[in-house]
């Protein structure tokens, strides 16, 4: 199938367009293609409309200037139109507020550049070279001192005109102050928890290693004791001791070793008590001379046999009462005897004394207190010796009795009854003292 071919009508200078609608009514004749083309180019274009105008254009002059021209048809003739504009006010009227108005107008720095060649800073008041590209589209040398972060061109008739925002380093964001809260926060939790792990996992062991202790105590406390015991209870049953007062001598031996593991077996009875129940004591009134009496009748026998003279003080001359639980009182006091017994066992001055003493400083106390004259307690193990297990050394090594159980249920059953326990050093011995509100 041959193309059919469509020809040009060309409309006279001098026809009108209502001429030209008459004309395109006719049947267009052949022509020469020679004189066809010689015939257009002698011609001004067709017009659609009898007037077109184009769209402005923009041209920016050595000074600065702002040259907008554009083309006009108007009966066929070409008019050239246009006008000049001051190119720094026109930046600094009205580019310039737009860009400061914006988000990151204050943060950033905005160049106008035309083809490539720069036009003024929209926005100096920041530092820094303007990073403008060449031919092969890489930074020109020398380098750049600030990134890059957006780039635009105008709108027509700016369309050539390029705006250029960088900065030299990136402004926080809003949620920065989060981030950098969160980037502190997340390491020393993290920090703390493996410390607080850390603790933990040291003061169980520790906690084991006193508990093995304590079991090695224990099983110390029971077998020798009892070991003896029965030692002497065979040699009497078989009559292999004659003279009385050796009988005597082992009986007694035998009634104390028992009175010492009764009070062992009733410290950690008392302790396991007081582990699982968290109930309070029954406390009542007393009067602070009776229980002082009752517990120099308790303890008396105690000192005496282990060689030490016991000296009771009553230095309260009020008639007051105190709270206590009695029995757990007289377990209080009782193992304060004991402790002072085994550690100034070895002292010059065998002596144990038993206070009573009113303090009125910063507020008034009733003070119990047992005093030895032993070598006393080293001041790193004052603050752990009423832990629950804890003795100073080791099991293998040890010479001085003891379970350390004692210390800390006198410190538990003090709690129960609302008292306070201290110890304090003396030159020499120590002194534990229990100290109650009056009732």
């Amino acid at each position: 199938m041959q193309r059919q071919r469509k020809e040009r009508i060309d409309i006279p200078e001098n026809q009108s367009i209502e001429t030209y609608r008459e004309f395109r009514k006719l049947k267009p004749q052949p022509k020469n293609e020679s004189d066809d083309q010689s015939a257009r180019s002698s011609q001004p274009p067709i017009l659609s409309f009898e007037g077109e105008i184009d769209p402005f254009q923009l041209y920016i002059l050595q000074d600065l200037t702002f040259a907008f021209v554009r083309k006009a048809w108007r009966d066929k003739q070409r008019y050239i139109q246009g006008f000049l504009v001051d190119g720094r006010a026109f930046i600094q009227e009205v580019l310039r507020p737009r860009f400061h108005s914006s988000s990151i107008g204050s943060l950033s720095r905005w160049v106008a550049s035309y083809h490539d060649e720069v036009l003024a800073q929209i926005n100096p008041a920041r530092s820094g070279s303007y990073w403008r590209r060449d031919t092969a589209g890489s930074p020109p040398s020398g380098g750049k001192t600030d990134a890059l972060i957006y780039e635009t061109n105008l709108s027509t008739p700016f369309h050539d005109v390029t705006v250029h925002a960088t900065v030299s380093s990136l402004p926080l964001g809003p949620g920065s102050a989060v981030v950098h809260t969160l980037a502190i926060v997340i390491p020393a939790i993290l920090l703390v928890g493996a410390f607080g792990l850390y603790r933990l996992a040291s003061q169980q062991i520790k906690l084991a290693a006193a508990q093995h202790n304590f079991v090695s105590a224990v099983s110390h406390e029971l077998k020798t004791p009892l070991t003896s015991i029965r030692m002497y209870s065979e040699m009497l049953r078989a009559g292999w001791v004659q003279d009385d007062s050796k009988r005597q001598t082992y009986y007694d031996f035998i009634f104390f070793e028992s009175e010492r593991l009764s009070r062992l077996v009733a410290n950690v009875l008392q302790l396991s008590r007081l582990t699982n129940n968290s109930s309070p004591l029954d406390l009542k009134a007393f009067s602070p001379a009776t229980l002082l009496d009752a517990v120099q009748a308790n303890v008396q026998a105690q000192v005496e046999a282990a060689g030490f003279t016991l000296e009771v003080n009553n230095r309260l001359s009020t008639s007051i009462q105190v709270e206590v639980e009695e029995d757990a009182f007289t377990r209080i006091m009782i193992n304060l005897v004991d402790n002072a017994l085994k550690f100034s066992a070895q002292a010059d001055h065998k002596i144990i004394c038993l206070n009573l003493e009113m303090s009125g400083h910063p507020q008034p106390f009733v003070i119990f207190s047992v005093r030895d004259y032993g070598p006393g307690i080293e001041r790193q193990h004052r603050k752990k010796i009423f832990q629950r297990f804890y003795r100073a050394g080791s099991e293998l090594t040890r010479a001085t009795p003891g379970t350390g159980i004692g210390l800390a249920l006198v410190k538990e059953l003090a709690n129960k009854m609302h008292a306070d326990v201290d110890v304090c050093n003396h030159q020499p011995g120590a002194e534990f003292r229990v100290m109650f509100r009056p009732g």
